[in-house]
C-alpha cells in the first residue's frame, strides 16, 4: 500500500467524521469511499502491526453515552445544585445517641399562656369621717384620791366632791382615778353649754361627760352630762342626791321634787325637763315624753355659758 493512498484515506475518514458529528446522516460519505478506506486501513495494519483505528462515527455514541452517565451520576451524588452549578448541598450529620435540634424542637409542645386581663385598681375613697385628735394627751392621768361611784352624785354644783370651777387637771384627774381611762376626748362647743366661740374640751366615760372650758392642761371644769351611751357596753349607775336615776318616770320626778319648780318643754320629737328652786336652774335634761308615762333620759348640769 502506498503512503499517499493511506494519507488520502485518512483525510476522507476525517471528512466523514466531521460530517457525521454535525449531521447524523451517515449517507454523506460515499459507500465506495468507505470500502476503499477500510481496505487501506486493513493493509496498513497488516504491514505495520498496529491496531485497527475505530471509525470516528462509531466513537461518537460512546462519548455521548459516557457524558450522559457522568451527568446522571453528578445529580445522584449531589454534585449539582438546583441551578446546575455543581455545588454540593450541605448534608445534616446526626451523631449516634443524640437528637437533632429540629426533632427536639418539634417534639416539645409550645404552651401559649393566656394573657391576663388588666385589672385597674381604683384609688381608695376619700373618707369624710372627721378624725378625732386627742388634745393634750399628756395631761390625761389620775390625780387625787378615787371617789366611790355611790358618792359621785349628780347635783347643780358638780359630781360628788368634784365641784364645778375646779382646775381641769384636778377635776379630770380625779374622775380618771375614780372611773378609769376615758373612752373619748374631743372638742367641746355651744352644743355642750359653752358660749359661742369659746374653746373647750370634753372627756367621756360610759354615759358621763365632763366639760372643760379651755384646755385640759390649763382649763376649768365647768359642767357635766349624764345619759345613756349611744352603744351601751356597760352601765354606770349614777343618781342625783334625791335618788333620781335614768329611766325613772316623770311621775316619780314630780313626786321627789314636789317642793321644787319643774317645767317641761317639747319641740318636735325633743322634750326636756328643767328643775329649779324658783330662781336658779339646778338640773335639766331630756325626757321621752312630757306626759305622765314619760321617762328621764338624761341629767345635765346647768349650761356653763351665763351661769357665772
Amino acid at each position: 500500500m502506498r503512503v499517499g493512498s493511506l494519507a488520502e484515506s485518512k483525510a476522507k475518514v476525517l471528512v466523514g467524521a466531521a460530517v457525521t458529528a454535525e449531521t447524523p446522516n451517515v449517507s454523506a460519505v460515499p459507500i465506495s469511499e468507505q470500502d476503499d478506506s477500510d481496505e487501506d486501513l486493513t493493509e496498513a495494519s497488516e504491514s505495520h502491526d498496529e491496531p485497527p483505528a475505530v471509525p470516528f462515527r462509531r466513537a461518537i455514541p460512546v462519548v455521548l453515552g459516557v457524558s450522559a452517565a457522568a451527568v446522571v451520576a453528578m445529580f445522584v451524588f449531589g454534585l449539582l445544585d438546583g441551578d446546575g452549578q455543581g455545588e454540593a448541598a450541605p448534608q445534616a450529620t446526626t451523631v449516634p445517641g443524640t437528637t437533632s435540634p429540629a426533632a427536639t424542637a418539634e417534639s416539645v409542645p409550645t404552651t401559649i399562656l393566656p394573657s391576663l386581663p388588666t385589672t385597674t385598681v381604683p384609688p381608695p375613697p376619700t373618707s369624710t369621717i372627721p378624725t378625732t385628735t386627742l388634745p393634750e394627751p399628756a395631761a390625761l392621768g389620775p390625780a387625787g384620791e378615787p371617789v366611790p361611784v355611790t358618792k359621785l352624785t349628780l347635783h347643780s354644783g358638780g359630781v360628788g366632791p368634784i365641784e364645778i370651777g375646779t382646775p381641769a387637771p384636778d377635776a379630770v384627774g380625779r374622775l380618771i382615778a375614780s372611773l378609769g381611762t376615758p373612752e373619748e376626748v374631743a372638742i367641746a362647743g355651744e352644743e355642750h353649754g359653752l358660749c359661742a366661740g369659746e374653746d373647750g374640751r370634753l372627756v367621756r366615760w360610759v354615759g358621763l361627760t365632763a366639760i372643760v372650758s379651755g384646755t385640759l392642761g390649763s382649763g376649768t371644769f365647768v359642767g357635766y352630762r349624764y345619759e345613756e351611751p349611744t352603744v351601751p357596753t356597760s352601765h354606770l349607775d349614777l343618781a342625783t342626791p334625791s335618788g333620781i336615776r335614768l329611766g325613772d318616770a316623770i311621775s316619780t320626778l314630780n313626786e321627789v321634787y314636789a317642793t321644787y319648780s319643774i317645767s317641761y318643754e317639747s319641740s318636735g320629737d325633743a322634750a326636756t325637763f328643767s328643775l329649779s328652786d324658783g330662781a336658779e336652774l339646778l338640773l335639766w335634761g331630756p325626757v321621752s315624753s312630757i306626759e305622765g308615762n314619760g321617762r328621764v333620759e338624761g341629767i345635765y348640769s346647768p349650761p356653763a355659758c351665763g351661769s357665772a
